[in-house]
């Protein structure tokens, strides 16, 4: 009794070459899409980016509500 093949045991017969559908979300894999090999780095740089100054912006909000307006310091927990 010889070794069958994953896809074999499967009863298919053969591999599935297609794969999955491409992420569209992400633009990953679609052919059309600019730099197709590297869009989903691209994407998710830019993802991680948006945390960084959305917490800037509020660190110069609170420096210019203490410094320029006069405004008493927000608590902190």
């Amino acid at each position: 009794m010889g070794h069958r093949r994953g896809d074999d045991a499967a009863g298919t017969g053969r591999a599935d070459s297609r794969g999955p559908p491409p992420l569209r979300h992400f633009r990953t894999d679609d052919p059309g899409a600019p730099n197709s090999t590297a869009s989903w780095s691209h994407t998710w740089l830019t993802a991680i980016s948006g945390t960084i100054y959305a917490g800037t912006s509020e660190i110069q909000r609170n420096i210019l509500a203490e410094s320029a307006l006069g405004l008493p310091r927000e608590s902190r927990a």
